[in-house]
């Protein structure tokens, strides 16, 4: 089972999704996002020309991703600076298992996996603001000011 997060720069979940570990990540970010608009930030699993059409809507929603380690793509200062940001996301899953005790090998059952999915993220969202806040503000203060007074969302 895999856990498909969306956050924006302020740390709010904005989408949440659950999937079998088979399916594809590309086509659960279309699906999860399609009502979002703004500049989305993936790391290389999410790489696809396809999906960068689909997904573009001009002047509202374009997607960034990182490339893998054998593609050759130019990129510029703010692609860079920008792709750094992915680190916010893993914040949540770094939450997630330490202070909300999501773990993988826990549950003996699918009702036990998903009963322990589903409290683990009840009790993260509940404290969220308060943990990612201090944690993000302290970390990534100066480039979150920067992009926000760019990419408004």
């Amino acid at each position: 089972m895999k856990l498909h997060l969306s956050a924006d720069l302020d740390g709010r979940v904005l989408a949440l999704r659950f999937t079998p570990g088979n399916s594809d990540d590309r086509a659960i970010f279309k699906k999860m996002n399609a009502k979002l608009k703004g500049l989305f930030v993936a790391d290389a699993g999410y790489v696809s020309n396809q999906l960068e059409r689909d997904f573009f809507i001009e002047h509202e929603r374009m997607l960034i991703t990182a490339t893998r380690k054998h593609m050759k793509k130019a990129t510029t200062p703010i692609h860079s600076m920008l792709l750094n940001l992915r680190m916010r996301v893993e914040i949540h899953f770094r939450i997630l298992k330490r202070c909300s005790g999501l773990v993988t090998s826990f549950p003996r059952s699918i009702d036990g996996c998903l009963t322990h999915y589903l409290s683990s993220i009840v009790a993260y969202l509940v404290v969220q603001s308060f943990v990612f806040h201090s944690m993000v503000s302290s970390v990534c203060s100066r480039s979150s000011f920067f992009v926000l007074s760019v990419f408004p969302s």
